[in-house]
Order: structure tokens, then C-alpha cells, then sequence
């Protein structure tokens, strides 16, 4: 269940990130012109779609709230985990003989 929360964690993260900052993509451009060659590396910053984004973000907060760990209230413990109960039900089991 741990690893579903840290999924969770990192797809919060990611949605985020894509949402603020742009993926950059980097080419090499070659230009030649008899003796002299020349390359250039153009950055262009290409944003993701503001869609995907969302979802990362809706589908880590699922995550974390689906796998988050819950506290029972104390009307839905069950009698026999209590160390009263499990004496009793010792004591109240047939003995072979």
C-alpha cells in the first residue's frame, strides 16, 4: 500500500511540474557552406497539454486518498480483539480429556 501512496506522491509532483514548467527540446541544426560548417542547437520549450496535467494531478490524489491509512472508530472494533474477550473465549473453549 506504501508504494501506491508514493505513486501517488510523484504523480502530484509531475502534474505539477508539467503544468508550470515547459519540456525542453533540444535539435541540432547543421548548416555547411562550402569550407565552413556550422551547428546550431535551437531550445524550444514545448508546454503539455493543460488535460494531462489534470490528471496526473486527479489520479494521485485518488491514489493517496484510496491507500491513506484509515482509523477505525471504536464502535466498528470487533469484540474479539479485546484481551477480555479472547480470555473469556479461552476459558470458555472444551477441554480434551
Amino acid at each position: 500500500m506504501k508504494i501506491f501512496l508514493f505513486a501517488g506522491l510523484l504523480e502530484i509532483v509531475f502534474g505539477i511540474g508539467f503544468l508550470v514548467a515547459p519540456l525542453p527540446r533540444a535539435g541540432v541544426q547543421d548548416f555547411a557552406s562550402r569550407d565552413a560548417n556550422m551547428e546550431v542547437q535551437p531550445a524550444r520549450g514545448a508546454r503539455v497539454s493543460p488535460i494531462i496535467s489534470v490528471v496526473l494531478l486527479a489520479s494521485g490524489i485518488i491514489l493517496i486518498i484510496t491507500c491513506a491509512p484509515r482509523r477505525r472508530k471504536p464502535e466498528q472494533r470487533s469484540r474479539a480483539s479485546s484481551p477480555i474477550t479472547r480470555q473469556a473465549t479461552r476459558n470458555a473453549s472444551p477441554k480434551a480429556g
